[in-house]
């Protein structure tokens, strides 16, 4: 199993493409499409763990309410001074 997987990990580092996160990256695209995918991966993970947790009967929904319109309305604000 080692083999296979140190086959797999040359592989992916063979093809992985230059690292768009890194303070050297080649354009300020390459920096948007990265901060872009972050959002992304975080809202996915974040309503993941939100329906988790209504599922589950954890959630607060009188929370809920007052806490999602202000970080939505947070994140407009931010992303306008940006």
């Amino acid at each position: 199993m080692h083999g296979l997987r140190a086959f797999l990990y040359r592989r992916a580092v063979q093809e992985a493409p230059l690292d768009s996160c890194s303070p050297d990256a080649p354009s300020a695209r390459a920096r948007q499409v990265c901060a872009s995918t972050s959002v992304l991966m975080i809202l996915f993970s974040s309503s993941a763990i939100a329906i988790s947790l209504a599922f589950q009967g954890l959630l607060n929904v009188h929370y809920a309410v007052v806490f999602a319109p202000a970080c939505f309305l947070g994140s407009l604000l931010g992303a306008r001074r940006r």
